[in-house]
């Protein structure tokens, strides 16, 4: 409610006292946003070492933008040392609950080979459905295809069906990297 003034005016401090009090009774969403706080220093200073507690604690829960969030953290070792593989776990960890973020952010990473194999057919699939789930991924799927070859325009597309029949993401990322 005082987060975003739903019947009440906005109100971040009383908002963080809220989030804080259902943080510390195990609400994993009120962990969430407390490490939200912590990242941005939303009513207090930016502290990475509690951001990282509190989406540890919702992540570990199954709060899927937590998970997302550690990837982040990971990914450009903020407040953690970077650590690109620990950044696919918490994508993919996300991925299984069709968190359109953590799609968007792996796909990236398979676009420019960042910490994973380059792999366009994989970043096409990711990204799109990324898009399909209302990250504006446009551009980024637009600059894919111009590049893409039609044998890798054809794995996209079955990688796509594979994860949108099984929602298995990490499987299918892993059994590519082992050929």
């Amino acid at each position: 409610m005082y987060d975003n003034g739903l019947g009440v005016a906005t109100n971040p401090k009383k908002a963080f006292d809220w989030y804080r009090k259902a943080a510390e009774q195990g609400n994993d969403d009120a962990q969430f946003n407390m490490g939200v706080a912590y990242t941005l220093g939303i009513v207090v200073n930016k502290n990475y070492d509690k951001a990282l507690d509190w989406y540890y604690k919702a992540a570990e829960q199954g709060q899927s933008d937590a998970q997302n969030n550690l990837g982040v953290m990971y990914d450009n070792g903020v407040g953690v040392k970077q650590d690109y593989q620990k950044a696919e776990s918490w994508y993919c960890f996300a991925i299984h609950q069709d968190n359109e973020h953590a799609q968007y952010n792996l796909g990236k990473k398979y676009a420019r080979g960042l910490g994973v194999p380059k792999n366009v057919a994989m970043a096409y699939a990711l990204l799109s459905l990324s898009y399909n789930n209302g990250v504006d991924a446009e551009d980024d799927i637009v600059k894919l295809e111009r590049n893409m070859s039609p044998k890798e325009f054809a794995q996209a597309k079955k990688l796509i069906a594979q994860i949108e029949e099984t929602g298995i993401v990490s499987d299918i990322i892993h059994h590519k990297k082992k050929r």
